[in-house]
């Protein structure tokens, strides 16, 4: 929020539920919110600086009541009503990834990629033989 002119500054980050905390990273560029209801919780990764969800959602069995981040902002903690609190590894928030190589990443991973058409296809596994060559070799 604009304090002076009480005016929102960026994008609405929408929840399922009400939000019940969220938190700054340490370096300010991400947000961490959590949310829930009856038998399901949540927290959600936020860009600060665009209002785009990170990552998959955090989910939990019951409503998360409160979220934090490790001092080097490489892990997240939820904390849910039932008693539970899970640390999560965020440290992919850190590493400074060129697209080429988070596309070959992810077709490694899926197996699949985007065609022309945009449809997703299975990569032909000569191709991925040579995307895991290419990984390993960096």
């Amino acid at each position: 929020w604009d304090a002076l002119r009480v005016e929102p500054v960026g994008r609405r980050m929408p929840h399922e539920d009400g939000v019940d905390d969220a938190v700054f990273s340490p370096d300010g560029e991400t947000l961490l919110t959590c949310a829930g209801g009856l038998n399901r919780g949540y927290a959600r990764l936020w860009e600060v600086g665009t209002g785009e969800p990170l990552g998959k959602v955090l989910r939990h069995q019951d409503w998360v009541r409160s979220v934090g981040f490790s001092p080097d902002g490489r892990q997240v903690l939820t904390a849910a009503h039932d008693g539970t609190a899970r640390l999560w590894d965020v440290s992919w928030l850190k590493e400074d990834i060129d697209p080429e190589r988070l596309l070959r990443r992810s077709q490694l991973l899926s197996r699949y990629r985007i065609n022309a058409r945009g449809e997703a296809e299975l990569v032909p596994v000569s191709e991925w033989i040579g995307l895991f060559e290419r990984r390993n070799s960096r």
